[in-house]
């Protein structure tokens, strides 16, 4: 099978939706007609990175898999810690869905979506000092992928960049982000630091196939997190930042 030409190379911290998304583009065609050629990644592209069969069918085309080398850490150690998807992902249906930051799609050059933007407990963009945004603020839509970048946008025109909204075209950098410093807050807000921190810990545990707990002074087994969850110590799918730390 012959090697797609002018296909992006993955990002280190890339979402393997967002990845598929741009190779589309890339090829000016449909996300459909691109995953038709794949075998079947059974509803979730992002968690399908781990399937060896989704992967042998990528390399045919020359898409060195590998290059997203964040989402292959933190899948496998889904896999290995028997972590429920529904319980650390957000999803629409069944398809991946992400929060965003305006401040790093301002910073990119080649807009992608990271994979990090995908997890529940992920709510912080300690890059920024801001809330991650959960929603288009023109349309109120979200970032559901994958999907065809060739007809989104308004009219169906198609949009060129994953910084604009798949659905109205606004560009996403321009959203308002509410600022947040954790240093801000007073001692009765220390939970709630707590949790955003515990939040950003489960992307290292799951990079690192490990989880650190400082009570413990010891490595334990990333199905920890599990426990960790079902306790509350992780923040959900809302955390609202509302007088939380606001600088001027």
């Amino acid at each position: 099978m012959n090697h797609l030409v002018h296909a992006p190379a993955g990002q280190v911290d890339e979402a393997p939706a967002s990845w598929l998304t741009r190779i589309a583009l890339s090829q000016g065609i449909t996300i459909s007609d691109l995953l038709s050629t794949l075998p079947s990644p059974g509803g979730d592209v992002d968690v399908a990175i781990q399937k060896p069969e989704f992967r042998v069918g990528l390399s045919k085309f020359g898409l060195n898999v590998r290059a997203l080398h964040a989402a292959n850490a933190v899948f496998s150690s889904f896999r290995i810690g028997g972590l429920e998807p529904s319980r650390f992902l957000l999803f629409d249906g069944r398809r991946p869905r992400y929060r965003f930051c305006p401040g790093c799609f301002s910073s990119m050059r080649q807009p992608y979506i990271p994979v990090h933007w995908r997890f529940t407990a992920w709510h912080y963009c300690p890059l920024h000092a801001c809330a991650m945004v959960d929603a288009c603020t023109n349309c109120g839509s979200t970032i559901v992928l994958p999907r065809s970048m060739t007809t989104a946008g308004p009219k169906g025109r198609g949009v060129a960049y994953l910084s604009s909204c798949l659905t109205c075209g606004y560009e996403l950098s321009k959203v308002p982000a509410v600022a947040y410093s954790p240093k801000l807050v007073s001692a009765s807000e220390s939970w709630h630091n707590t949790r955003l921190a515990n939040g950003r810990a489960v992307l290292a545990a799951l990079y690192r196939g490990h989880v650190w707990l400082s009570a413990e002074g010891k490595a334990l087994p990333v199905r920890k997190l599990i426990e960790l969850e079902r306790r509350g110590m992780l923040p959900g799918k809302v955390l609202s930042f509302e007088g939380l730390g606001k600088q001027p």
